[in-house]
């Protein structure tokens, strides 16, 4: 039986559930909430503002993103490497 979540309704349940996945990710690899806002110049009240009504703009999330997926690549290939030299 699956345990996924229903498709999103509109967009700010798209982005909510964007963010947090993004901070789950970042977890995944060592990095905290605030790691990622200060990597991507992004203050660190925002994200706790944007769980709280919609931003404007979506952009600083996209850096945010850059950020994980970055440390995820890196986390990748030490694992590569890890798994290459055993």
């Amino acid at each position: 039986m699956s345990t996924q979540r229903p498709e999103p309704k509109n967009f700010q349940e798209v982005f909510y559930r964007y963010l947090d996945d993004l901070e789950r990710r970042a977890h995944a690899v060592g990095l905290t909430l605030t790691d990622m806002c200060r990597e991507s110049n992004v203050a660190r009240a925002t994200p706790d503002r944007w769980r709280k009504s919609l931003p404007n703009t979506v952009q600083n999330v996209c850096d945010l993103e850059a950020v994980v997926k970055d440390a995820e690549a890196v986390v990748k290939a030490k694992q590569e490497a890890k798994d290459g030299n055993s």
